[in-house]
């Protein structure tokens, strides 16, 4: 994502639980309101689920509540495998994600949140796919102790490196490296020589 060279890039699920024909909703994000990012809602007007059993739109909505508590506050459905980034977006947010599990985006979406990128949901379709790789017990403990250290990882104070950040300038043995710094008010990027 972050070599993109054009001016969105798309995330979707592989089991393509929305019809990638619906996927011109959500393209171009900055057609909606000025958003540097759009993600697919189940949840918000103008979607539909298809063939979703109870227990698991359920199982869904609790998981959505704690990540509204702990994490990103405002988002209906952070869990949609739709999302489209500004190549903007994409640049600056990518390079500091560090989790790699099933909440990858949501921890993407709360970096936006922190560095101020614009959110826009959209509805869509979905269609329930029953051969899901999700295992309830075996990953809802894995996704809540992401969402801890997306928590963590963004508490006042800490300085977060990812290996993407640091750089060796040529012909030089200082390293260059860009940090995510959280202060009590506000978390930027930070670039120290």
């Amino acid at each position: 994502m972050t070599s993109a060279s054009n001016p969105a890039g798309v995330l979707c699920d592989a089991d393509l639980s929305m019809p990638i024909a619906h996927l011109t909703r959500l393209l171009p994000a900055d057609e909606f309101d000025g958003a540097d990012i759009a993600i697919g809602s189940r949840e918000t007007a103008g979607s539909q689920r298809i063939g979703e059993p109870l227990w698991r739109h359920l199982a869904g909505r609790v998981f959505n509540a704690i990540v509204r508590l702990l994490v990103v506050p405002g988002i209906a459905d952070t869990q949609c495998g739709f999302k489209v980034f500004s190549a903007r977006a994409a640049q600056a947010l990518f390079p500091l994600q560090t989790i790699d599990g099933f909440c990858f985006d949501v921890e993407l979406l709360f970096l936006a949140r922190r560095l101020g990128f614009s959110i826009a949901e959209v509805g869509i379709e979905w269609h329930w796919r029953a051969e899901s790789k999700v295992n309830f017990l075996r990953d809802t403990y894995r996704m809540v102790r992401d969402l801890l250290l997306i928590r963590y990882h963004c508490s006042p104070g800490i300085i977060r490196l990812t290996p993407n950040q640091m750089t060796r300038r040529p012909h030089s043995a200082i390293w260059g490296i860009r940090a995510f710094l959280c202060l009590p008010a506000e978390c930027k990027l930070v670039d120290f020589p």
